[in-house]
């Protein structure tokens, strides 16, 4: 009802499930275009978790309702086909942004770091960052890095949380503020990430922004960002052939590709840019032309 009474032109939903209907009732109230957010692949969390049974139930559940929205958003080609494969049409792709002043390379502090954590100046620091969840993969991570030995370092910041100890792996307490996360990202020398299934993969953003090279896999939403000019991609998420990337990497400038890195991610990532396509989009689904008011120029910095 509260969003009802704002009389809102457009409307959008960042889940499908109680934002989703709550946000569709209102729209119909008030006679405004109603748009979902797909963030997540939740059948394949489904099938992951449970097995396959549980991925089509979840699946025509997901359709059912993305399929009541005027438009839906989807933050890659990944979960663009996934809908499809779901009977989803009207889909637009607009990625997600990163907040390019809080993920900075000027964060970077690299004897902080080696301090904090022990290691010798000759490390060769890789870090991930997230929730210690199944689908992240992290368990290719630490085989990949227990397989290339010295002087390959892993650190986990949040994804370690409940793990038994690990040669090589070190495990840091989740952060709740991004700049900490943000000076421990920019402070390694590259990033990984093995989630072959991501849907978009907002912390591989946030540590290309910070002028971090990423070490991802070939499919997914992180295949879609990464590339050879910011970083390496393994074909599959196994342990050999993600040490293979890995070591591809460091043979590599990774300076070079870290500074490539920031400059992708401002050009085409940052908040501004982002905004104003969607901006766009609700312009298009409202017909209140003020949504697609440019935003300022943006300017690269550092």
């Amino acid at each position: 009802a509260w969003v009802s009474a704002l009389n809102p032109s457009v409307i959008e939903a960042g889940d499908p499930y109680s934002a989703g209907q709550g946000a569709l009732e209102a729209g119909q109230r008030v006679g405004a275009p109603v748009v979902g957010f797909c963030h997540s692949d939740p059948a394949a969390l489904a099938a992951l978790h449970f097995g396959e049974w549980a991925k089509k139930p979840v699946e025509k559940r997901w359709a059912k309702v993305f399929s009541q929205f005027d438009r839906v958003v989807s933050p890659s080609r990944f979960i663009a086909r996934r809908l499809e494969e779901a009977g989803i049409t009207n889909i637009v792709i607009r990625p997600l942004g990163v907040e390019v002043d809080t993920f900075h390379p000027d964060r970077r502090d690299r004897d902080w770091l080696l301090k904090r954590t022990g290691l010798p100046k000759d490390a060769r620091l890789l870090c991930f960052a997230g929730r210690p969840a199944k689908e992240k993969n992290v368990d290719v991570l630490i085989d990949a890095v227990q397989k290339l030995g010295d002087p390959y370092y892993l650190i986990l910041v949040g994804a370690g949380q409940g793990m038994p100890a690990e040669d090589r792996v070190i495990a840091l307490d989740y952060e709740k503020d991004p700049k900490a996360v943000a000076r421990i990202v920019a402070s390694a020398d590259a990033f990984v990430h093995a989630n072959d299934k991501e849907p978009f993969g907002l912390i591989v953003l946030e540590a290309m922004a910070c002028g971090r090279p990423v070490v991802g896999v070939n499919s997914g939403g992180v295949a879609e960002t990464v590339d050879d000019r910011v970083g390496q991609l393994a074909e599959r998420a196994n342990a050999d052939d993600y040490a293979a990337a890995i070591e591809a990497l460091f043979e590599r400038d990774i300076e070079a590709l870290g500074a490539a890195a920031r400059i992708k991610t401002v050009e085409q990532f940052a908040w501004p840019r982002v905004f104003e396509e969607l901006g766009m989009l609700y312009a298009e689904v409202s017909g209140c032309p003020q949504f697609a008011m440019p935003t300022p120029d943006i300017r690269l910095t550092g």
